[in-house]
């Protein structure tokens, strides 16, 4: 596995952003050390995205200003946030990434959208994060997928060759011919025997 797809709302925080406002969700010590959890897996090399229901200024605020938020938008590789199936959202997020199906992890506190992920795509592993948040960074390391037995160079590099990457795709798109973008990245080439 390389991917950590998370549901946002009573997944990373308790509370509906968009009902209760950004600053009035909550990230107690059990939703924070979930958070931790996630970061850890971040330096390990696992790109982290959001594929959430919601509406998308609402979780960035959240991400942006809540001042107990650990995970920040700097860390998400990708993300879907909007009201369609999760599990179309993902599969665009994959290919995105470039990365099958099958290399990612999906975590949310909803029975229903984890059976929808298990159904529609049987190849990710879907996890419903416990009713009690006491109970997330037990649950999270007994579950044999995020164990990683050696980090190679390679993985702690991944995201990092993935946001330059997004980056260059970003600036490559501001050009309609593939000439002008390499005339813009000013590449200059020495060549001696």
């Amino acid at each position: 596995y390389k991917v950590i797809a998370l549901d946002c709302d009573n997944t990373l925080w308790k509370g509906v952003c968009g009902e209760i406002g950004a600053m009035n969700v909550a990230v107690d010590e059990n939703f924070a050390r979930l958070q931790e959890f996630v970061l850890e897996k971040y330096n390990e090399g696992f790109l982290v995205v959001l594929c959430s229901k919601n509406n998308e200024d609402d979780v960035w605020e959240v991400f942006d200003n809540h001042p107990q938020m650990k995970l920040k938008r700097k860390h998400i590789a990708s993300y879907r946030i909007n009201w369609d199936i999760k599990s179309n959202n993902l599969i665009d997020i994959s290919k995105e990434l470039n990365l099958g199906i099958d290399s990612f992890i999906f975590i949310d506190d909803s029975d229903f959208e984890v059976e929808q992920m298990t159904s529609s795509c049987a190849d990710v592993l879907s996890l419903c994060l416990p009713e009690d948040s006491n109970d997330f960074v037990g649950f999270l390391n007994h579950t044999w997928a995020f164990d990683t037995f050696r980090v190679t160079e390679e993985d702690v590099q991944r995201n990092k060759r993935y946001q330059t990457e997004k980056e260059r795709n970003a600036e490559q798109a501001k050009y309609t011919c593939m000439a002008d973008f390499l005339v813009s990245l000013e590449i200059k080439i020495n060549v001696s025997p």
